[in-house]
């Protein structure tokens, strides 16, 4: 297969040459499958029964592309190269440009990757493997891979993608922030796939004098004032449009003073309209500064006058300033050891806490009291009976006066 086609016009049709392959095993194989895929400037047409179609959205560094994986049961020989008996054709849509075929042998059959599509089955002929005597084969063992093999085709259409950039007007006051926008469209009718791992163009923006930068855009500063853009994924699509936006406070008023922006990286012969790949963006200052201080507006500036219309009564004298009261003296601390700076004075006790439960339990009345019985003269017996039994023998004895002389006499232990 050659590793290159040219000169291919949108809307028609593309021939692929068919894919030879040779077994550099030492043994036969019952099965093989082939597995075609583009990107969105090319698509499938009809494909024979023993083939699925899948279309894959892009992911990661992939853009979106639609696989024809073509399934051949059938031997293989050792050291016989073999090919499809029938080419595949592929459309060339009008959006082509720069765009990418790559065809894979494998003896599994696997699945593009987890963003696969439906599935949709061929309806035409199925087509066979069939043998090229004519053709050199490989040599045993000289496989790259073990159990597959690729080989890639970058596959060029006859078509143009216009690259432009825009941006919007700068104007403030000094003191104002500002937004300096930059759009990157592409006008097509070509969608532009750059090359792996690289960016489709740069944009290289400047920014004006007598301002700063106080909020960038996803870009590398490369130079004092001077950001290079890149595009989000290596590929821009017809109509695609991407935007980079710079925040500028306006320092001074500097004439003369704007902006620039223009079109760098990769060769872009795809681009036959070179004048809008660069412009320029005046800054105008409008007005004073947008602080309080300075101009005739302000408070600072400008000049008062005593005098007035003749017959005017005199300015009022202003009315003196009040005197500060003096302040109480302070009286002097008492003789004595000072006390250690703390927030209290003596330091508090910490409080005691019932090491089985988070909260101590209450003591009922009984419990808190000593009780003590009397004699018949009304002095302590000595003989305790407990707490509750001699509450009540007390109780039990007083038999006169009111509620409260009947309760039970609490005292201190002796």
């Amino acid at each position: 297969m050659a590793p290159r086609v040219d000169g291919l016009k949108p809307g028609g049709t593309y021939d692929v040459t068919p894919v030879s392959f040779t077994n550099t095993g030492t043994e036969a194989l019952d099965k093989v499958y082939l597995q075609y895929s583009v990107t969105r400037g090319l698509s499938h047409t009809e494909l024979p029964s023993n083939c699925i179609r899948y279309d894959v959205g892009s992911y990661d560094e992939l853009p979106e592309k639609s696989y024809a994986i073509c399934e051949f049961d059938q031997t293989v020989e050792p050291g016989v190269v073999y090919a499809p008996e029938k080419a595949l054709t592929l459309n060339v849509l009008d959006y082509a440009l720069h765009d990418e075929l790559r065809v894979v042998v494998d003896v599994d059959g696997s699945l593009p990757g987890d963003e696969t599509g439906r599935p949709v089955p061929g309806t035409g002929p199925a087509v066979k493997l069939v043998e090229k005597p004519d053709a050199t084969p490989a040599e045993p063992g000289s496989g790259e891979h073990e159990g597959w093999d690729d080989a890639s085709i970058s596959v060029n259409a006859a078509n143009t993608a216009d690259l432009q950039l825009t941006a919007g007007k700068l104007s403030g006051k000094v003191g104002d922030t500002v937004s300096l926008e930059v759009k990157l469209t592409n006008a097509g009718p070509g969608w532009v796939l750059g090359e792996l791992d690289n960016s489709v163009t740069k944009i290289r923006v400047t920014v004006p004098a007598g301002t700063t930068v106080t909020k960038t855009a996803p870009c590398t500063k490369v130079g004092a004032g001077v950001y290079e853009c890149g595009t989000a994924q290596r590929w821009l699509k017809e109509n695609a449009v991407e935007k980079r936006t710079f925040k500028l406070r306006i320092d001074k008023a500097v004439t003369g003073a704007k902006a620039s922006a223009k079109l760098t990286g990769q060769a872009r012969p795809y681009d036959k309209n070179p004048e809008n790949d660069s412009l320029t963006i005046p800054l105008e200052v409008t007005g004073g500064s947008s602080g309080n201080g300075g101009g005739s507006a302000g408070t600072d500036g400008g000049s008062s006058s005593t005098g007035g219309a003749p017959g005017a009564p005199p300015p009022a004298a202003p009315a003196p300033a009040a005197r500060p009261r003096p302040a109480a003296p302070r009286r002097p601390a008492p003789p004595g050891p000072r006390r250690p700076p703390t927030a209290t004075w003596p330091a508090p006790v910490p409080a005691r806490r019932c090491p089985s439960r988070a909260r101590p339990r209450r003591r009922s009345r009984w419990a808190r009291a000593r009780f003590w019985s009397y004699d018949a003269a009304g002095r302590p017996s000595g003989n305790h009976r407990g707490r509750r039994e001699g509450a009540l023998a007390q109780r039990s004895r007083s038999s006169r006066g009111s509620r409260d002389s009947r309760a039970p006499v609490v005292e201190r232990e002796p």
